[in-house]
């Protein structure tokens, strides 16, 4: 079975294909200066967008693991997220508190949905400029002044809610 990677980068992609399983790398918000909420909606729709690409949608979620920078922040995401999911097809999840690589970032998810059959096109688009704002490709510099990348960092010990 044929793996295809998305907006692959020296340090990652963007999605990775196999069979019919889509893989979204970590998102994170598009403005890091909004708070959890905003920050929650942004990720939200950047997955929405993802899945979209990769010929799936919400109602096709696996799992989903969800990093939050401050526990305080919990039910305020929640909240977002509750107003968000499919109904009905709530995938397996995780939440725990993690440090980010930007330190404004306040939310990053991780999510793993059925994809299309096997052998369905997978679009261009996953690859192109704005999805993950081209994470890992040309022209992409990480870190802070990018807006950053996410990524859980180690930090204090994780607490885990889900």
């Amino acid at each position: 079975m044929a793996i295809q990677r998305h907006g692959a980068g020296p340090r990652m992609s963007a999605a990775v294909v196999h069979g019919n399983t889509v893989y979204l790398a970590g998102m994170v918000a598009e403005d890091p200066s909004k708070d959890i909420t905003e920050q929650t909606k942004s990720v939200l729709s950047r997955i929405d967008a993802g899945l979209k690409s990769a010929g799936t949608d919400k109602s096709k979620l696996l799992s989903a693991q969800i990093f939050i920078t401050d526990m305080r922040n919990f039910q305020d995401m929640n909240a977002v997220w509750d107003a968000w999911v499919d109904k009905g097809n709530t995938p397996a999840r995780a939440t725990v508190q993690a440090s980010l690589a930007n330190p404004k970032m306040l939310v990053e998810i991780m999510v793993v949905a059925a994809g299309p059959p096997a052998g369905f096109p997978q679009p261009a688009s996953l690859a192109a400029p704005g999805y993950l704002g081209n994470r890992g490709g040309p022209g992409f510099t990480p870190g802070p002044e990018r807006g950053g990348l996410g990524g859980a960092a180690s930090g204090p010990p994780p607490s885990s809610r889900t």
